[in-house]
């Protein structure tokens, strides 16, 4: 994204947007924590991330979700959202904070990989995002309890295992986010 002079005043209007399709899609309660670009791709086996097709993607924190809208000039709208997921549905791999882009591998509660690059101007975003993802590990496992099975609406923890005769909506979403394996 170019920032000079002649391009400030659009992207001051794309972040304005973002903000807007963030807060359009917030559930009663969620706060908007940060805003910022970055590249998303998912991770494949023996693939280097240098060959993976990376796309530039809006990234929207907010106290409870991770939101992700595709990128196009104008900025998004909430249709554009492709992601949104609790921090407890991914599991933080690696960091590379020393890299010219600040990269996050995580992996889904599915098994799908992905890995998320900010440029320096974007540290804070990625720093946040982090942050929450490390806050958002869940406790040591320990025996199994009815409580902990249980999933209420705006609880943190993982979902329990679906049974057969239910579909895995985290799944099918995710799926349509990174792809089939």
């Amino acid at each position: 994204m170019m920032t000079g002079p002649d391009n400030l005043g659009s992207v001051r209007a794309s972040m304005q947007r973002l903000t807007s399709a963030a807060e359009a899609v917030l559930v009663p309660g969620e706060r908007l924590a940060t805003t910022g670009i970055g590249w998303a791709a998912q991770l494949r086996p023996r693939v280097p991330v240098l060959f993976l097709g990376r796309r530039q993607h809006w990234f929207a924190l907010t106290d409870r979700r991770v939101l992700v809208f595709s990128r196009h000039r104008g900025g998004p709208g909430p249709a554009d959202l492709v992601l949104a997921k609790r921090y407890s549905f991914f599991t933080l791999e690696k960091v590379h904070r020393h890299r010219p882009l600040f990269q996050i591998r995580i992996r889904g509660a599915n098994d799908s990989r992905l890995v998320l690059e900010f440029r320096p101007g974007q540290r804070s975003v990625a720093a946040e995002l982090v942050a929450r993802l490390t806050r958002a590990l869940p406790p040591a496992r320990s025996e199994p309890t009815a409580a902990a099975h249980a999933t209420m609406p705006g609880d943190a923890r993982p979902p329990a295992p679906p049974s057969d005769a239910e579909p895995d909506v985290d799944r099918d979403t995710a799926t349509a986010f990174w792809g089939e394996h």
